[in-house]
């Protein structure tokens, strides 16, 4: 021992005989020490040995060096001996010896592991929590209703799930067990695990969750198929049998490619004959973007009847009058028709082509314009691979040009429409 700490060192450590008085126990390394030390800014110095190693603290003054050594001297003798294990704590440490072996945890990482989980799970929230948290800070952003109803139907669904687990328990292997048990075709699955991902982006975000579990998650493999479209002829079809207040949707559907979605929000301020445009705004827009969609010739014809109508494109009771317009073209699952249809001889030969009209627009478009990038901008794509992946069908050259002359038989329609009457 150096000559500067040989009568100045205090052993402060409680003696062993008063440890096994007070039931301590005797154990070695608890000893903590306070000497003098030739430093260049300490006085005092406080030595203990500590998980095997030397340590060692410096003070300026020695009460606050012997003040601090007791209470250490105090810690580690409570780490080592000083709480006696109960005999559940004892049972435990016993039972779970062999598995902590087997996946090669000591006792220490076992807890540690166990507490942290069990912090995390006290920072973060419950999923029935979460949900409307969600969808409520993207109705203050002003998100489209179409948008928002999503959110609700999904989120709903996996709140049914998982309403009173932690967010912080949720694991990717669940999430995914619980998409394949939706019984949803692949687009629908990946759908519902695009919504998941928002809401545990957005805990993320808040600190309720330090990953999230479906980042990582593989979406499903949805096989390509060809869009259903309608012949020329049946667009014309449907364009002579639809009400009159109904044309322009389907003739905006037809030949602009604007989705009914769409259409619900237009007004007739929004088609512009003279500069031969349509505007979608963004409120009303899928992408939540504003649109421009040229009026091509035969549009033109369509809509020019109703040029000086104000107010919305949409007519009232437009989804009833869409579904029984395409029943009278003879859509509908065979054998399912009601007495009046059976009167007037129609026979179903199939459902409805899913977004029939735009798909049409789309196929018939490309097929003669030939400008994919250009039909991009017209649906509301961000770029070409939809085109290219749904919408080059092999059309007959005849049935692209038939397409675009479909035109109404008379140039002298007269259409009552929102109480005026429009020549």
């Amino acid at each position: 021992m150096r000559e500067n700490e040989e009568s100045i060192k205090t052993h402060i450590a409680i003696p062993r005989k008063k440890q096994k008085e007070q039931g301590l126990g005797s154990r070695k390394g608890n000893e903590v020490s306070v000497t003098k030390w030739k430093h260049r800014f300490y006085k005092w110095r406080v030595r203990w040995i500590e998980e095997g190693r030397k340590q060692e603290k410096g003070f300026k003054r020695k009460d606050d060096a012997e003040t601090w050594a007791e209470d250490k001297e105090k810690a580690l003798l409570n780490f080592g001996v000083g709480g006696a294990l109960t005999a559940e704590e004892r049972s435990a440490v016993l039972d779970c010896r062999e598995r902590l072996l087997a996946v090669n945890l000591t006792l220490r990482d076992a807890v540690t592991l166990a507490l942290e989980l069990k912090e995390k799970e006290s920072r973060s929230i419950i999923v029935g929590d979460l949900v409307p948290i969600v969808i409520g800070e993207r109705e203050k952003a002003g998100r489209s209703e179409r948008y928002l109803q999503d959110l609700r139907s999904r989120l709903g669904r996996f709140k049914t799930e998982f309403q009173g687990r932690s967010v912080a328990t949720l694991t990717r292997d669940e999430i995914t067990d619980w998409l394949r048990g939706l019984k949803q075709s692949p687009t629908s699955q990946n759908n519902y695990l695009r919504v998941v991902r928002v809401m545990l982006n957005d805990a993320v975000k808040r600190k309720y969750l330090d990953e999230s579990p479906a980042k990582h998650i593989i979406e499903a493999k949805a096989p390509q198929t060809e869009v259903g479209t309608l012949t020329p002829g049946e667009i014309s079809v449907f364009l002579s049998k639809a009400p009159e207040e109904l044309v322009p949707t389907i003739a905006l559907g037809a030949f602009a490619g604007i989705r009914r979605d769409e259409i619900r929000g237009l007004n007739w301020s929004d088609v512009n004959l003279t500069h031969r445009t349509i505007r979608v705004r963004p409120k009303n827009a899928k992408s939540a973007r504003n649109r421009i969609v040229p009026i091509e010739d035969n549009l033109a014809d369509w809509l020019q009847p109703y040029a000086n109508c104000e107010g919305r494109i949409w007519c009232e009771g437009g989804n009833r009058k869409f579904t029984e317009t395409v029943r009278k073209m003879g859509f509908g699952d065979p054998g399912t028709e009601t007495v009046e249809e059976k009167k007037e001889g129609i026979r179903f030969k199939g459902p409805y082509p899913s977004n029939g009209l735009r798909h049409s627009y789309a196929t018939y478009w490309l097929a003669k314009f030939k400008d994919s990038g250009a039909l991009s901008l017209n649906l509301g794509h961000t770029n070409s691979r939809i085109v290219f992946d749904h919408y080059r069908a092999p059309v007959a050259e005849k049935d692209a040009t038939s397409y675009w002359v479909i035109r109404p038989k008379g140039a002298e329609n007269v259409v009552e429409m929102n109480g005026k009457q429009v020549a």
